[in-house]
């Protein structure tokens, strides 16, 4: 799958996003999102040479786990009466064997492989992502060729 996203400004900022990038991506292991709302999510981010993303590109691979996805609750006795026992008193239930609980699967990643450029006042970024396996390279590859040079 991939995104494009265009950002417009009025005045230098395209610039110096493109200059922070330049400087911040090829030594960053990570980065902290917060959206407006205070959520939060916490991404890994690895160098990515992308073939024809020119000096006017920044490129770079970042990775999120994702939570997993909540099971509904499933409920389980501590004991099980036996077939026999009668609704007395005296009637004991009898304990059910122990269980063990399933390995829990590991949580998705969401790998994302991006490239950010400049074109006048605009920053563009493109993406290309899956979950649990590399984006395959030659889509982004394709967008930044039909991009141009940056």
């Amino acid at each position: 799958r991939e995104t494009l996203h265009v950002r417009v400004y009025a005045d230098k900022t395209a610039a110096n996003v493109m200059a922070g990038l330049s400087r911040a991506i090829p030594s960053c292991p990570g980065y902290t999102a917060v959206d407006a709302g205070g959520g939060s999510a916490t991404y890994t981010v690895e160098r990515l040479a992308v073939p024809g993303a020119g000096a006017g590109f920044v490129t770079w691979r970042q990775k999120l786990t994702l939570p997993r996805p909540s099971a509904a609750p499933t409920s389980v006795p501590t004991s099980v009466p036996s077939a026999t026992a009668l609704p007395t008193a005296t009637a004991a239930p009898t304990t059910a064997a122990p269980t063990t609980a399933a390995p829990q699967a590991a949580a998705p990643v969401l790998i994302q492989d991006v490239a950010v450029t400049k074109r006048g006042t605009s920053i563009i970024l493109l993406a290309s992502y899956a979950v649990d396996v590399a984006p395959q390279p030659q889509v982004l590859a394709t967008a930044v060729k039909a991009l141009g040079p940056g």
